[in-house]
């Protein structure tokens, strides 16, 4: 009997499935790890990887595919760094294909037809593939330079605001009051929560409140970073060969109402628009199989 690995690793926990010959699933659980060797190094995702092989190590012998989906991992070579240790961990005879975490959910979620994918989270990022796998991307420049529409680009434009009331060049705004209600007093001494990197998802996650309260200044600039991203999201489509069949979305800022409401209000339901699919790692293993070590 052959088996088939699928991986999902992001910033804080990392999945896996093993599925047989007949897509059964053998055995489907996740660590609370973090999986970008980018922040935790290569020698940590190695130990992470040996944890699932111990949870799995009665089958490991006959696993034909290994198809795995991490973040931090978009320059050629750390996906051949993690292609070795893959291999290393588990065993060389293993046919493994490792994605970048965007291009792997979007693969997971539209392995055979032109698609793309549009992520909105604590960042943001699109991409795009077409019917032969090759993949196109646009934004996601990092909380700096992009990452519009974003969870932290939300929180970061409306402290920016607030910045300026408290500088006096603008009108007091009532979504003010949540950084008066969480943040320090002197907003100097919040500076903190924006530059430092630990803090920057706990920020991110004040978009929420923004949206959730319906602040009209919070909704104002939301729906101008949704625009700039589907304009990035119209230009990547005349880039695509082939005609792009469904825009999958995924991440924090979708399960905003009023995001969603927006996205697709702006989107004009010119293709259809379809939430990623959850087990990424599943899909993954099952596309493993369907391609039987071809392609790999």
């Amino acid at each position: 009997m052959n088996y088939y690995l699928g991986i999902d690793g992001g910033g804080s926990t990392i999945r896996a499935a093993l599925i047989d010959e007949e897509k059964k699933i053998m055995a489907h659980f996740k660590l609370h790890r973090n999986s970008n060797p980018t922040s935790t190094g290569f020698a940590y995702l190695k130990e992470t990887l040996e944890m699932i092989r111990q949870q799995i190590i009665n089958y490991c012998q006959d696993i034909k595919v290994i198809m795995i989906n991490l973040a931090g991992v978009g320059a050629s070579q750390q996906l051949i760094k993690t292609k070795q240790i893959v291999k290393e961990v588990f065993f060389e005879t293993a046919c493994v294909r490792v994605y970048h975490d965007a291009y792997g959910s979007l693969l997971a979620n539209s392995p055979k037809q032109a698609s793309v994918l549009v992520i909105c989270g604590t960042g943001s990022v699109i991409v795009g593939k077409d019917e032969d796998e090759q993949f196109y991307r646009a934004g996601g420049w990092g909380y700096l330079l992009g990452d519009e529409a974003s969870g932290f680009w939300l929180v970061k434009r409306l402290f920016q605001e607030y910045l300026a009331y408290f500088d006096g060049v603008r009108e007091d705004d009532l979504s003010f009051d949540v950084f008066r209600e969480k943040f320090e007093c002197e907003p100097r001494d919040a500076l903190y929560r924006f530059y430092e990197a630990q803090y920057r998802r706990g920020t991110a996650a004040l978009s929420s409140v923004f949206l959730d309260r319906e602040y009209p200044l919070a909704q104002q600039i939301i729906t101008q970073g949704i625009i700039t991203v589907i304009s990035s999201l119209e230009s990547m489509k005349s880039r695509i060969g082939d005609e792009v069949k469904s825009i999958i979305y995924m991440g924090g800022m979708f399960e905003s109402p009023f995001f969603l409401q927006e996205f697709k209000r702006h989107l004009q339901g010119k293709i259809p628009l379809k939430k990623s699919k959850k087990d990424i790692e599943i899909e993954l293993a099952k596309i493993g199989k369907e391609k039987d070590g071809r392609d790999l």
